[in-house]
């Protein structure tokens, strides 16, 4: 999981296992930890983006600093994260 500044900064989360709603609520976490302000999420429709751990997440007061956009379906061409992880595959490996 990962997401991408303005500046170009990285953030990401590597585990072995599949990700869950805890796990994108962990990400969001660390990301409000790191980053002042408000945050813009442009997430794609995984159901872990929408998953209950999120909605209470956001429900509970994260929603103040978090404001959540999702991409429209199958258009990884708008997502800047799909770069980094197309380099990170096919040159770094």
């Amino acid at each position: 999981m990962s997401g991408i500044t303005l500046e170009g900064k990285l953030y990401m989360l590597e585990q072995e296992r599949a990700f869950k709603g805890e796990d994108v609520v962990r990400f969001l976490k660390h990301s409000m930890r790191r980053i002042p302000g408000k945050l813009l999420v442009i997430w794609d429709g995984s159901p872990i983006h929408r998953g209950q751990a999120v909605k209470e997440f956001l429900a509970g007061g994260a929603a103040s600093r978090v404001r959540v956009e999702q991409l429209p379906g199958y258009a990884p061409d708008l997502n800047p994260d799909e770069g980094i992880w197309k380099h990170l595959k096919c040159v770094e490996s």
